[in-house]
C-alpha cells in the first residue's frame, strides 16, 4: 500500500541522515525523541481539554493537533538544549559511526513516523487513509484487527510508550492501562456515514446515566434478542460476535450495557446523533494486568419521533449507524458490550473522552429474555431518569402511500433504475444495447435519480444470455426468502444460495443488489458466481430500508421450482415458467 512505502522511505532517509553524523549524536537524537514522545502523550488529554476543545475551528482536529506539536516542539527545544549542553562528539571509527549512526536513526525514525501516524489518524480524514486500515469491519459487523503497514511504525510506537509508562516511565495512571491500542483508537473515530460523520466529542457534550449487565450460561441465549427477525423456525437468532482478534465470544462472557445521555452539542450538522460502533472503546483489565478494549455489539435508543417505544438495534453489518429521532435537545441512547470472564471494565471512551466505570451496575439481568422485556416497558431508561418525548401529530399515514408487496422471485433483469454510462465507467463492461455484461460497482443512489440521461448513455439492464434468462430474488429482511438468520454458524455461511428447475438443475446467482440508505452496490461476475453466503453483503436489522437482491441467469424453457441455501428449501413449489430461448436451436 502507498502509505507503507512512505513510511519505509521516511525511516530510511531519518536513518541515513544520522548514519553521516555519527554514533554518539545519533544516540542524543535518539534520546530527544523518545523524551518528545514521553512529553507528547503526557500532556496530549490536559491539552485538548484544556484549550484546543475550546477553539472552534480546531476541534475537530484537537486529538491530532494535540499530540504532533507537543512532539515537534519538545523535540526542538530538547534538541537545541542537547547541542548547548553536549557541543562536541565522540571520536570513534567509521564503521562504528556508519552502523551505530543507522542503527540509532532508525530508530528514531520509527519512532517519530509512528507518532506522526497516529496524530494524523486523529485528524477528519477518510477511515482508509492511503489504502491503510488498521481496524475494519468483518462480514458480520464486528470490529476486528485489520492490515499492517509493513514496517508497522504506529504499532511499534505505541506498543513501545505503553511498556514505558508500565516500566521506566511508570504512572499511576500508565498509557497502557488507560487507552491501549491508541493507533487503532485513531483509526475508528474515523468510522463514520460516508467518512464525512463529526469525529470528537466535548466532555461536557454526554453524560453516563447508568450502567446495566446481562448473564446468562449460554453465549447463544447472550448474544440473542427478541428484536430481530427470527429464524425460520421460530427461534431468536443470535448475533455472530467475535472479539478483536477475530475469536468467537467465550464461555462465561457478559455484557456490560451503559445508558448515555447526549446533549445537543454532540449532534451532526443535520441536527441528528449518529453513533458508530468505532466511537464507543470500553477498557478492562484482566486478572493478569493485561488491558483490552471492546466495542458495541448493539445500541438502545428510540425508534420512531411519534412514538415512545425504545428498541435493540444490533451492528451485525459493516458500516451500521444508528441515528437519533425527532428534534429533542438530548439524546438517550444505551451501548452493550461483550465483556469476556476475568475481565473487568474500567473506562469508556466515547470519542476520544474517557470517563471511569466505578461501582456495581444498577440492573442485572439473568436472560437476554429479561432484558429485553426492561426495553420494551421502558424501565432500563425511566429508573435512571430518563424522559422520552414524542412528536405531536402522531405517525404519517403509511396506508396513503403503501405499494402492495410483490413477489421475491421475479424474471426481470432491470437495475432499480436507469444510470448514466459515465457513473458505472472503468469497473463495468457492457454489450452493444447498453446492458451490463460483467463487472462489479458502487454508486450513490442519486444516480438512479439523474433526470434528462442521453439514450445512448442509459443504462437500464444486465444482458440475458441467446438462451438464459435473468431472475432475481429478493432476500431483504422483509421478504419472505429472506437470508437473515439463515446460516448463523460458521458452516452454514459456507453454504450457497441456489435455484432449482423441474430438471434437477441446481444455479448460483451470479451478482447482487445491495441497496442502502446512501448507495447502491451492484455485482454481476457470470464467470465468478457466488459459492457461499460468506460472499453476499451481511444483512442488518438496524437498517431497515436495506435491500438485496441475488441474481441468477437460468437456461430457457424450464420451470424454476425451488429456492434453497444448500440443501435447506427456502421457497418450494415456485413454478417459474422461463420462456423459449431467443435462437432456435441448431
Amino acid at each position: 500500500m502507498l502509505l507503507s512505502i512512505f513510511v519505509i522511505v521516511a525511516v530510511a532517509l531519518i536513518a541515513y541522515l544520522w548514519s553521516a553524523q555519527g554514533l554518539f549524536s545519533a544516540f542524543l537524537h535518539f534520546a530527544c525523541v523518545v523524551a518528545a514522545g514521553a512529553i507528547a502523550f503526557a500532556v496530549w488529554e490536559p491539552l485538548v481539554y484544556g484549550v484546543l476543545m475550546g477553539v472552534g475551528a480546531l476541534r475537530d482536529y484537537a486529538w491530532g493537533i494535540g499530540l504532533i506539536v507537543p512532539f515537534l516542539v519538545s523535540l526542538v527545544v530538547l534538541r537545541l538544549a542537547m547541542d548547548k549542553l553536549i557541543p562536541a562528539n565522540l571520536d570513534m571509527d567509521d564503521t562504528t559511526n556508519f552502523v551505530g549512526g543507522l542503527a540509532f536513526g532508525a530508530l528514531s525514525g520509527v519512532l517519530t513516523a509512528g507518532i506522526v501516524l497516529v496524530s494524523i489518524g486523529f485528524f477528519r480524514i477518510p477511515s482508509d487513509f492511503m489504502g491503510y486500515k488498521p481496524v475494519e469491519y468483518d462480514a458480520n459487523g464486528n470490529i476486528v484487527r485489520g492490515s499492517s503497514l509493513l514496517l508497522p511504525a504506529d504499532r511499534l510506537t505505541i506498543g513501545f510508550y505503553e511498556t514505558l509508562s508500565s516500566g521506566a516511565l511508570a504512572t499511576s495512571r500508565p498509557l497502557a492501562k488507560l487507552a491501549p491500542s491508541l493507533h487503532e483508537q485513531a483509526t475508528l473515530v474515523r468510522f463514520t456515514v460516508g467518512d464525512r460523520g463529526r469525529t470528537t466529542i466535548a466532555p461536557d457534550d454526554f453524560s453516563v446515566l447508568g450502567r446495566f449487565q446481562v448473564e446468562s450460561n449460554d453465549v447463544r441465549d447472550l448474544l440473542a434478542d427478541t428484536f430481530a427477525p427470527r429464524a425460520p423456525d421460530g427461534s431468536p437468532v443470535p448475533q455472530i460476535a467475535r472479539t478483536m482478534q477475530g475469536e468467537s465470544v467465550p464461555a462465561g462472557s457478559r455484557i456490560e450495557g451503559f445508558v448515555i445521555r447526549f446533549e445537543s452539542g454532540a449532534r451532526e450538522t443535520n441536527g441528528q446523533f449518529v453513533a458508530s460502533p468505532g466511537h464507543f472503546r470500553l477498557v478492562g483489565v484482566r486478572d493478569d494486568g493485561e488491558a483490552v478494549a471492546m466495542h458495541p455489539i448493539a445500541a438502545i435508543s428510540q425508534g420512531e419521533a411519534w412514538a415512545l417505544d425504545i428498541y435493540r438495534w444490533r451492528f451485525d453489518a459493516s458500516e451500521v449507524f444508528i441515528s437519533s429521532v425527532g428534534g429533542g435537545s438530548t439524546t438517550t441512547m444505551g451501548f452493550e458490550f461483550v465483556v469476556p470472564p476475568g475481565v473487568r471494565p474500567t473506562h469508556l471512551i466515547v470519542r476520544n473522552v474517557r470517563v471511569p466505570v466505578a461501582g456495581e451496575p444498577e440492573f442485572v439481568f439473568t436472560s437476554s429474555a429479561e432484558r429485553d422485556s426492561a426495553i420494551r416497558d421502558r424501565s432500563l431508561f425511566e429508573s435512571l431518569g430518563v424522559t422520552l418525548t414524542a412528536r405531536e401529530g402522531g405517525p404519517p399515514d403509511r396506508a396513503a402511500a403503501a405499494t402492495p408487496q410483490r413477489e421475491p422471485i421475479r424474471r426481470i433483469n432491470r437495475l432499480p433504475g436507469p444510470v448514466n454510462r459515465s457513473v458505472l465507467r472503468g469497473s463495468i463492461r457492457f454489450n452493444e444495447q447498453n446492458e451490463i455484461i460483467d463487472g462489479e460497482h458502487r454508486i450513490p443512489n442519486s444516480a438512479f435519480n439523474e433526470i434528462g440521461i442521453a439514450r445512448d448513455l442509459m443504462v437500464e439492464a444486465f444482458a440475458d444470455g441467446p438462451d438464459t434468462y435473468i431472475v432475481q430474488v429478493d432476500v431483504s429482511i422483509p421478504s419472505r426468502v429472506t437470508l437473515f438468520g439463515r446460516a448463523v454458524d460458521a458452516a452454514e455461511r459456507l453454504l450457497p444460495p441456489l435455484l432449482v428447475d423441474n430438471l434437477g438443475q441446481r444455479y448460483e446467482a451470479i451478482g447482487f443488489i445491495h441497496r442502502t440508505n446512501n448507495d447502491t452496490a451492484i455485482r454481476f461476475t457470470p464467470g465468478s458466481p457466488i459459492r457461499a453466503m460468506e460472499n453476499l453483503p451481511q444483512l442488518s436489522n438496524s437498517r431497515p430500508n436495506e435491500r438485496l437482491t441475488l441474481i441468477f441467469r437460468v437456461s430457457a424453457q424450464v420451470t424454476i421450482e425451488q429456492f434453497t441455501l444448500g440443501q435447506q428449501v427456502i421457497e418450494d413449489g415456485i413454478g417459474m415458467t422461463i420462456p423459449p430461448p431467443r435462437r432456435q436451436p441448431r
